[in-house]
């Protein structure tokens, strides 16, 4: 295992229930995130997230495979390696009546060597310097949301996991939050972020694992993946004769009508070509341009893919 390998699982796997009547919610998972990286673990409600956070916490037992931190196995260390993770899963149940800097005291009596100058640090790299001492029932769910990062925080971890912590945020809040995830990932810290919201996961995310049914579909730096999947945006005279052709020339790899342009997905140098295909059947190209494909789009064609292979092996069964 390389040295800056934070987290490596190697296939990992959880089902529940007995024989019979077994669900698998992670299935043969195989993750790296290396130092320093913002991970984005991406996938819809019920694709195996939390399962696989639990395992990396030791909250859940693996069925098989196995789990390193910081390249030691977790099978009987777990308790050590996890004094350097800090982590957010669903809503810390904070005292509404105390102030947030009261709150943390109080939990920072539980970690050692944690004293109140290291708790105002915190507090002014989350900015909640000038609410701390308001009481948490007047905060905001961002507040509350920063506040939690800043419980996080108190034993400096260098891995710090996030199990959909923008859930309930308005956009403000969403905002704010981004921007506190790249200051934490400034300061060298890995940051592990769970969700099924994709459009946050490009903001921020270095790498990015799709994983759907307890199953990894891709995984890879997100400017590699997007990168692979390059579309041409075009405005033509005849929307349905375009689309045919397209469709049955052999290096454009998808074709589809979006209100009234036609998005091809073709090789970033082919776009004179697509032009001279067209001009050359009497279809006038009104407009062309080149557009990055999203995270959305990638995960959704690549889901697409996988749904039609299986289809493709149930039918030679």
């Amino acid at each position: 295992m390389a040295e800056n390998d934070v987290v490596k699982t190697c296939g990992l796997t959880k089902n529940f229930g007995r024989k019979g009547k077994c669900i698998t919610a992670v299935d043969n998972l195989n993750l790296e995130i290396h130092d320093g990286e913002v991970f984005g673990f991406l996938g819809p409600n019920g694709s195996g997230k939390t399962t696989t956070i639990g395992m990396l916490l030791g909250l859940i037992n693996p069925t098989s495979g196995s789990i390193e931190l910081f390249g030691q196995d977790t099978a009987g260390n777990s308790a050590q390696l996890l004094k350097r993770v800090g982590v957010i899963m669903d809503k810390p149940a904070f005292f509404p009546y105390m102030s947030g800097k009261d709150n943390l005291k109080y939990f920072a009596m539980s970690v050692d060597d944690i004293d109140d100058k290291r708790i105002d640090e915190l507090i002014e790299i989350v900015e909640l310097k000038d609410r701390a001492n308001d009481k948490v029932r007047e905060y905001s769910m961002g507040m509350k949301q920063r506040l939690a990062v800043t419980l996080a925080l108190l034993n400096d971890p260098e891995l710090i996991i996030l199990d959909e912590p923008t859930n309930g945020l308005d956009p403000s809040g969403i905002i704010e939050f981004r921007a506190l995830i790249r200051s934490l990932n400034k300061q060298g810290k890995t940051i592990f972020l769970s969700s099924h919201l994709l459009h946050e996961v490009e903001q921020v995310c270095t790498h990015v694992s799709l994983i759907d049914k307890g199953r990894v579909l891709a995984s890879g730096p997100v400017k590699d993946l997007l990168g692979n999947h390059k579309s041409i945006r075009l405005t033509v005279s005849d929307v349905e004769k375009t689309v045919v052709m397209l469709q049955n020339t052999d290096w454009i790899k998808s074709v589809k009508k979006e209100g009234d342009s036609i998005i091809a997905e073709a090789p970033e140098n082919k776009t004179a070509d697509i032009n001279e295909l067209l001009t050359g059947n009497g279809i006038h190209v009104l407009e062309m341009q080149k557009c990055a494909s999203s995270l959305e789009d990638f995960f959704l064609k690549t889901i697409g893919e996988k749904e039609s292979a299986n289809s493709r092996e149930e039918e030679n069964v």
